[in-house]
């Protein structure tokens, strides 16, 4: 069950309550935020982590983009961890929504991998933290420059806490921000010549599906949770006026 905190009627609620709901949950819903307000409590919360456009992020339908399982265009986006190619991704993922979508759609998803990982044998784990994946993006599709790098799926951090990376985009599509038309589906998978890893791909998305909760941010909503740690997704929309911003926290 979500849990959903109204600034207005809980202003003593800050920086504390959410990494509280961080940790023990993955993830905090703030319902009636002032965008004003989000910088100032985000900074409190870590550092502004600097993405392809800077320090915010526009999520919202730009023409050009219509053919890619991307942020920008209006299409489904499987399950992922944001910037899994950088050797620490950003620990913490925030959508604030200035306008959400009209239609039905647009929702985002989010599972967390804690029981997932629990339950996985020795040999799995070994697996998921030893086979390297070129984690590869065009990160600018216009343009299409490349980033890419190569990580096991499951890494420990500084602290000894785990990351876990993960994109279906990749793993089905060839690319972190896939074409909708690639006539290659599963063929990067398939070039991963580990019939374990395969298994595991499906296993997790299955779990992804029977687990993941569901959340239409309302206007004025802010979500957070631990990119290192629960993996998201978002359903297609056809409303254009849709309009989240996107900040990510080191």
């Amino acid at each position: 069950m979500k849990h959903e905190v109204d600034l207005k009627k809980n202003g003593k609620l800050g920086k504390d309550f959410i990494l509280r709901e961080l940790a023990a949950k993955g993830h905090c819903l703030i319902e009636n935020i002032d965008l004003e307000k989000v910088r100032p409590l985000l900074k409190e919360l870590g550092e502004l982590f600097v993405q392809e456009a800077g320090q915010e992020h526009l999520v919202e339908y730009n023409a050009g983009y219509e053919e890619f399982r991307y942020s920008k265009s209006m299409n489904e986006i499987g399950p992922h961890s944001e910037y899994p190619y950088y050797d620490i991704p950003p620990k913490i993922q925030v959508l604030y929504a200035i306008k959400p979508s009209d239609c039905e759609g647009g929702q985002t998803y989010t599972c967390h991998t804690e029981r997932f990982i629990k339950n996985l044998s020795h040999g799995e784990l070994e697996m998921l933290s030893s086979i390297q994946i070129d984690f590869k993006a065009n990160t600018d599709l216009q343009n299409a420059p490349i980033r890419h790098k190569a990580f096991p799926v499951l890494t420990q951090s500084t602290n000894g806490s785990y990351i876990f990376r993960f994109s279906h985009n990749l793993f089905y599509y060839g690319d972190v921000n896939a074409n909708i038309h690639s006539e290659k589906k599963g063929d990067f998978l398939k070039s991963i010549k580990n019939q374990d890893f395969q298994l595991f791909v499906k296993k997790f998305l299955d779990y992804f599906e029977k687990n993941k909760q569901v959340w239409s941010i309302p206007k004025k909503g802010l979500l957070l949770w631990n990119n290192h740690k629960v993996v998201h997704a978002r359903a297609s929309y056809n409303d254009s006026t849709r309009k989240l911003l996107r900040f990510l926290l080191t």
